[in-house]
């Protein structure tokens, strides 16, 4: 037999055997077919074996007995049945087709329970059984080049338990950035190419598709707002940026109106291995309602303080007249005109005191929910009346003309007739003080749909665009009234929108800009006309 140099081991095994003890028979008497398969086997590196005869002795190289386990080196020379018994289910039926038909088999990575090292375990292995055929054309036995895949199965398991867990991992990471309370992104390279952004982000800038563009090309509007060269600062320096309530100019729709946002945000460096600065993390919070509502709080609290000074002011302006008028009227030697003016000053001054410190205690009504609104059937002509005759002090200090027109047939409203008098009067008392000398103011009322509509147009310095909705807030002046006014506390609107509102109606404002006039437009529900009107009724009142 030649030395077989790959399988010394094995090779020195095949010399020792007894082989007369088996069916193979003596060494020098085994056909030639069984010693070329031998002499491959024994001079492979490739773990290989040989079964042959009717019981499948086996012959095996150094590279397939560590397959064998504990079971080497006596399984060597022995049928292979006794070797493997545990899983002989599985590969004799396989050996049995082999020796039958001569039909080869193939098996990949095949799970096999075993135990060959003193405990079960599950193995892999990839193996074929090819015939041999001997001389006379009969088969003698068959030839297996096997390959163990435990370790390679296992680690593809350990590989696959990892990505999967890497990619749960991944998609949990996913899950809690996009769907975090504040806004993210994460830009890359020096242009800020969003790779990443969550939601809120989306939210912020109008679900505007930003991914893969860069910050200047996808969100335009803030080219001027100083983002870029603060984004440019971080990725240079690698220092991060923290911002507090940063005021940020959104165009949600390209040529749309523009939206400001207040945000807090921090701008944070992102590094590679090397410690370069690769891109930028961004994250924050939109807090635009949170400053509005404290820079709400510190305009009220001004408004506060504003009114509480414009109080005392016109709290001590009757005063002076009724000190006056009181030491006057006091005198010995006062006659009796001069006490009836001082008393005139005197009831005059109380009178103005009076209004005003009612409507504080309204609007302090209102507030709390207390007020209480005695309903009544009424003529909406019947209200008009009694609304002007408290402004007409007003009206005539400035030679106003009033028109007033109402349908010629009764309108009839179910409301509180003192309340809305006292709308319409406040109305009427701010159209003169807010119009020059001389100027035109329109009382006008009429039915529209279901509903009663009182309006109150003048010609005096109108209104900003602004100012339109503020006017109605407790304690505003706008910035024009003031300087054309003669006082007032800027609690008329703000009274006399609550007790419309009480009674389920509505009060709005309309101007055209400053020096336009205004038109104030009261809308009260339920209204009826006892016949249909021929025409509207125009009265004109000179004052």
């Amino acid at each position: 037999m030649p030395l077989f140099r790959a399988s010394p081991q094995c090779g020195a095994l095949l010399q020792s055997t007894d082989w007369a003890a088996t069916d193979l028979g003596p060494l020098d008497g085994w056909p030639q077919s069984l010693l070329t398969a031998v002499s491959i086997c024994l001079n492979s590196h490739f773990p290989m074996f040989v079964w042959w005869g009717p019981s499948l002795v086996s012959i095996y190289n150094d590279a397939y007995a560590p397959m064998l386990g504990n079971r080497h080196p006596g399984a060597f020379g022995r049928p292979a049945k006794e070797a493997w018994q545990d899983i002989w289910d599985v590969v004799g039926p396989q050996a049995d087709t082999v020796m039958r038909t001569g039909e080869a088999t193939w098996n990949e990575r095949v799970p096999l329970v075993m135990e060959r090292k003193g405990y079960t375990e599950e193995a892999y292995f990839t193996w074929s059984y090819s015939p041999i055929y001997m001389e006379d054309g009969r088969i003698g036995g068959m030839f297996c080049a096997c390959r163990e895949e435990t370790d390679t199965v296992n680690a593809e398991r350990e590989r696959d338990r990892l990505i999967a867990q890497a990619q749960d991992a991944a998609r949990t990471l996913w899950q809690w950035f996009d769907n975090a309370p504040g806004f993210v992104a994460l830009l890359r390279g020096p242009t800020h190419v969003f790779e990443m952004v969550n939601k809120a982000y989306l939210q912020l800038v109008g679900h505007r598709d930003v991914l893969g563009k860069t910050v200047s090309d996808a969100l335009p509007e803030i080219r001027d707002q100083n983002f870029l060269d603060i984004l440019d600062g971080v990725l240079k320096t690698g220092q991060p940026l923290v911002g507090v309530g940063v005021p940020l100019l959104m165009q949600p729709v390209p040529g749309g109106p523009t939206v400001e946002h207040f945000i807090d945000l921090v701008y944070q460096p992102v590094v590679d291995r090397d410690q370069r600065v690769t891109g930028i993390f961004v994250q924050g919070h939109d807090v635009t309602d949170q400053v509005r509502a404290t820079l709400a709080l510190k305009e009220a609290d001004q408004r506060k303080d504003e009114f509480l000074a414009t109080l005392a002011h016109e709290l001590r302006n009757p005063l002076a007249p009724i000190r006056q008028a009181a030491m006057l009227a006091g005198m010995e030697h006062a006659s009796p005109q001069r006490r009836d003016w001082a008393l005139d000053v005197i009831v005059r001054q109380v009178r103005n005191m009076t209004t005003l410190i009612d409507d504080l205690l309204d609007v302090a009504r209102i507030s709390r929910g207390k007020i209480e609104l005695r309903l009544d059937d009424v003529d909406l002509r019947e209200v008009v009346t009694a609304a002007i005759e408290p402004a007409a002090a007003a009206l005539d200090a400035k030679q106003h003309v009033l028109r007033v027109d109402l349908p010629d047939t009764p309108v009839r409203v179910r409301v509180d007739p003192v309340r809305i008098a006292q709308v319409l009067s406040n109305l009427l008392s701010n159209a003169a003080k807010y119009t020059d000398a001389g100027g035109r103011i329109a009382l006008r009322g009429g039915v529209e749909g279901h509903d009663a509509v009182l309006r109150v147009q003048d010609n005096g310095i109108g209104l900003a665009p602004a100012d339109q909705e503020r006017i109605f807030t407790m304690f505003s002046q706008v910035k024009s009234a003031i300087d054309r006014s003669d006082g007032g506390l800027g609690i008329g609107l703000a009274l006399s929108r609550g007790l419309v509102a009480l009674h389920g109606g509505t009060i709005e404002v309309r101007s055209d800009g400053l020096g336009c006039g205004a038109e104030f437009i009261v809308r009260l529900p339920g209204a009826a006309l006892q016949a249909r009107p021929a025409g509207t009724q125009a009265t004109t009142t000179g004052r």
